[in-house]
């Protein structure tokens, strides 16, 4: 068998598929209702990525992608973060995030979603499959089945963990995302997102540096360093892809950041954490 890629729904006729528009419920830690965006898969899958390429009032917001029933739907990922992107410059934020979780062929998939302001919005959603065997050695070497999603914020004006990022290329201070992660995951990946309410109203980019620590304070180790641009009428750091990194970290281990940027002022960032196990 040939392996291939498939998408549910496409950019130019998602205006007749109804599925794949999420709206989501106005106010902070409220959920809208499931919404189907496939009601059977076709074929068995090693994987998929989640794709949002459109937004009625380009608000950012948190989502999550279920499977089972309607009325019995399971949280697969919890809270994926989508940026604000300002409407009227026409800039459509496309954020695509890999799932690698194999579903069977039947597997009913539902999205729903919530807003960090007063306004509900639509947003359109669509799903890039990767059939059985496409992630034939990830799927052998790591047997991914769930996702522990650790720093987001349902409440706050941001959707990850915030923290201050230090101005001018001179490093911020560590921020503690968790004093202690609550499974052993086998790898992760990272959103990041620019989290004052205010975004920069520039025709400029800028650059933003990450460090991602594990270890107690004061004996921080660098896991991992990140770079990210920030994209002009946004909340979002590209790249727009999350970053999947194949490194475990074993239970209890404390998760803590910092970051600087070109900026000559010091501005606020957000991070969320997507464990898989």
């Amino acid at each position: 068998m040939i392996n291939y890629i498939e998408y549910t729904g496409k950019p130019s006729g998602l205006t007749n598929r109804s599925s794949a528009f999420i709206t989501i419920n106005p106010g902070f830690r409220t959920k809208s209702s499931w919404q189907e965006i496939e009601a059977s898969l076709p074929y068995d899958i090693d994987g998929f990525s989640v794709i949002s390429f459109w937004s009625l009032k380009g608000s950012t917001g948190l989502y999550d992608v279920g499977i089972g029933s309607s009325g019995n739907e399971v949280v697969l990922i919890a809270n994926l973060r989508k940026e604000y992107f300002d409407a009227w410059q026409g800039n459509d934020h496309r954020r695509e995030f890999f799932v690698p979780i194999p579903l069977k062929a039947g597997t009913r998939i539902a999205m729903r979603g919530q807003g960090r302001g007063s306004d509900s919005d639509t947003c359109a959603w669509c799903l890039l499959y990767y059939s059985k065997g496409t992630l034939d050695a990830l799927q052998r070497y790591y047997g991914i089945s769930k996702c522990l999603t650790i720093g987001a914020n349902a409440g706050d004006l941001s959707c990850g963990y915030r923290f201050t990022v230090g101005a001018s290329w001179s490093w911020g201070s560590i921020h503690q995302i968790t004093s202690g992660i609550s499974k052993d995951i086998k790898a992760f990946s990272i959103i990041a997102g620019f989290s004052d309410y205010d975004y920069i109203s520039s025709t400029s980019t800028y650059e933003f540096r990450h460090e991602l620590f594990i270890g107690p304070s004061g004996s921080e180790i660098r896991l991992k360093y990140l770079y990210y641009m920030y994209g002009r009428y946004t909340e979002g750091l590209y790249p727009t892809s999350n970053y999947f990194i194949p490194i475990p970290i074993k239970a209890g281990t404390r998760l803590s950041i910092r970051g600087t940027t070109a900026r000559s002022e010091a501005e606020v960032n957000d991070i969320t954490i997507y464990g898989w196990y």
